[in-house]
């Protein structure tokens, strides 16, 4: 027959695994938790930034200091990103902190998602200009062929005007643009190449403030108040 003192020890020697599975299941409970709240600060602060960065990638854009539209689309891709990510705040803070950051959370989601389509918007205006302005480079070194000598050189001039203001959109160059359209009204030139160079100038009408209809649209979206109230909740939730 076992002796008490056998099972005793038994019971005993059974708890120690058991206590240590409990400390160590806490200890990784407390990491998780603490992990969490790092990578959900570490998304707030992004969030913050991300309006300032889309306007920064929206007026770089009109140089040829980025001569295609990826980062533009990657930043709100990460605007996205962070936005779905602070919709899970941290298990530390109370039930009602939470629902209530969550909550603010889908309000910065939802204006992120809408951000899409000012951003498509910009990105085809941006692409129609573009497209227009060395359409008008062609154009007028074609023309310059069939061209007397001082139509020849304004032509010339019109497509160094083109090309600077592709390479710089700003106000100064879309004045030397215009005049150098103007300087070719009263010039002879084949039919066909007036033409297209209206149809070139009418793009660019058209398109060339489409920077600045984008930026005073994400001004205009809400974004970054709705930030800026999730993140002043986080700071009240965590005092």
């Amino acid at each position: 027959m076992r002796d008490k003192s056998d099972s005793s020890t038994l019971r005993k020697a059974l708890r120690i695994p058991l206590l240590a599975s409990l400390l160590w299941s806490t200890h990784v409970a407390a990491g998780n938790t603490g992990a969490h709240e790092t990578a959900y600060r570490e998304a707030l602060g992004r969030l913050q930034t991300a309006p300032a960065l889309l306007a920064e990638e929206v007026d770089r854009l009109r140089s040829v200091e980025v001569l295609h539209f990826d980062y533009l689309k990657y930043a709100h891709i990460e605007l996205l990103r962070d936005a779905k990510a602070v919709r899970y705040p941290p298990s530390s803070l109370e039930s009602s902190q939470r629902e209530s950051l969550t909550d603010l959370a889908d309000e910065v989601l939802r204006v992120s998602a809408e951000m899409e389509f000012t951003l498509s918007d910009f990105l085809r205006g941006q692409a129609a200009l573009n497209g227009a302005l060395s359409s008008t480079v062609d154009i007028a070194r074609s023309a310059s062929l069939h061209a007397d000598t001082e139509t020849e050189a304004r032509l010339v001039d019109l497509g160094r005007a083109a090309t600077r203001f592709r390479n710089v959109q700003n106000e100064e160059n879309r004045a030397a643009l215009d005049q150098a359209f103007a300087a070719l009204a009263e010039r002879p030139l084949e039919l066909q190449f007036r033409n297209e160079l209206a149809a070139q100038l009418a793009v660019i009408d058209s398109n060339s403030d489409v920077a600045e209809r984008a930026i005073t649209r994400m001004n205009a979206n809400g974004l970054e108040r709705a930030i800026g109230q999730l993140l002043d909740v986080y700071e009240r939730a965590r005092h």
